[in-house]
């Protein structure tokens, strides 16, 4: 056991950033139970397109385990990937549901989204991109995936609902979710003031059991049950029926909501792991990129939507992930749950929306480091932050706060003061958001 220790400290680099084994598959786990929701939700998201409900729940599973142990074991970060909820509703409402092209060509149009994803990874051009985005709106990420991770809490379990007028309401807080919610954070409060470093994992179990008498919490009839087969949605996708010019605005989506997302991500939860440089970079920062691009394309060849860096990682990192185990710990967890998806889906909504609230209130702290007193530093972040939370897309919020990056610079007589790339880039985001409306 001594010598296994060693062997782990010595690859994951367990000393040298403050952490341990067991720590490190505590965070594991306590990441794939805020994940386990979409072992249910996404399956059917995608069924309402026509793909085959069980068949899409073995491969939810099986390619967020392959490309979360590829994270761990090939960039050593504690971040978990999985299946993104933005491209299925992309593919399910807005194309397929809209009857602009069949789920085939819709895999093939994500496709095709990836592997320029690859192209522009492996060339360093998808380095290039991050490297000019303003330091303000890298200080920011964090809050902007704060906020990403408090809306899916609070929508998932109708904290917050639209009122006939198309204004933000309060949900009906005698509703048992909330109140389940509610008794979740505050052990996860009591916990954490402890500093109990397993407190988030413990208190989703307690909640997930206080959550049984309530009839929140559903007791399986069997706790083990063979995955299905992922034949009628394995290769299945259309790429030469994607390759029409009509098709460019949702290739365009695909790629910009996956690209910005994962930037946005891997700086926000980066920041709270204390995987940053001194000038606010991520080291390395390369080889997520490359698993996160590998991941969409084939994800798709196996039949599911664009496979990235997930907002929920910042669950393992607050748990006190720092490195690659706890991605290694989450994908043991996704590939048990493949034999074990009764026991998975037993953590209720209630259970997993608390845990997020906390987390993303964890990470608004990120603000602290911003100036202030400079307009055209604080503005964007403003943007990036509230363009997130009320367009509900970490990529929206981002291209938003660097457009109004660009303007206020230039507003200010400061042009040169940002990356001539900037304006470059500024471009297509416009015409992304654009397309997007």
């Amino acid at each position: 056991m001594k010598r296994l220790n060693e062997t782990m400290d010595s690859f994951f680099h367990l000393t040298e950033r403050q952490t341990t084994v067991r720590t490190e598959l505590v965070a594991g786990a306590t990441s794939f139970m805020t994940l386990a929701f979409l072992i249910a939700v996404h399956p059917s998201i995608m069924a309402s397109c026509g793909m085959d409900k069980g068949a899409m729940a073995t491969v939810t599973i099986v390619s967020a385990m392959i490309f979360t142990l590829a994270c761990g074991l090939y960039c050593n970060i504690p971040f978990v990937l999985a299946t993104a909820m933005g491209s299925n509703a992309l593919i399910a409402y807005s194309i397929v549901g809209a009857g602009i092209a069949s789920w085939q060509v819709a895999l093939g149009m994500n496709f095709i989204s990836g592997v320029v994803f690859v192209l522009i990874s492996v060339c360093n051009i998808r380095e290039m991109v991050v490297k000019v985005i303003p330091k303000g709106l890298k200080i920011t990420m964090g809050t902007a995936v704060g906020v990403f991770i408090i809306a899916t809490g609070m929508s998932n379990i109708k904290l917050i609902q639209l009122n006939g007028s198309g204004f933000l309401k309060l949900g009906e807080l005698n509703n048992p979710e909330i109140i389940l919610a509610a008794v979740t954070i505050l052990l996860i409060l009591i916990f954490s003031s402890r500093n109990m470093k397993s407190g988030l994992l413990l208190a989703m179990i307690i909640g997930t059991v206080i959550g049984i008498p309530m009839g929140l919490t559903t007791v399986p009839e069997t706790l083990v049950s063979l995955p299905p087969s992922m034949a009628p949605v394995a290769f299945k996708l259309d790429i030469l029926g994607a390759l029409k010019l009509v098709y460019i605005p949702f290739i365009l989506a695909f790629f910009m909501g996956d690209f910005f997302s994962t930037v946005g991500n891997l700086f926000g939860i980066g920041a709270k792991a204390n995987l940053l440089d001194e000038d606010g970079n991520f080291p390395e920062i390369k080889k997520p990129f490359i698993v996160d691009a590998v991941g969409t394309c084939i994800g798709t060849v196996m039949g599911t939507n664009t496979v990235t860096i997930y907002a929920q990682s910042a669950a393992g990192v607050e748990a006190g992930g720092r490195t690659g185990l706890t991605a290694v710990g989450c994908a043991i967890c996704l590939g048990l749950s493949l034999f074990f998806t009764p026991i998975a889906l037993m953590v209720p909504n209630s259970v997993s929306s608390a845990a997020l609230i906390t987390i993303g209130l964890g990470m608004l702290s990120c603000m602290e480091k911003l100036d202030y007193s400079d307009f055209t530093e604080s503005m964007p972040a403003f943007v990036s932050v509230m363009g997130t939370a009320y367009t509900y897309n970490i990529a929206t919020g981002l291209c938003l706060g660097i457009i109004t990056c660009v303007v206020t610079k230039i507003a200010a007589g400061r042009a040169k003061e940002l990356h001539p790339a900037i304006y470059i880039i500024a471009v297509p985001l416009l015409y992304y958001l654009v397309a997007l409306a």
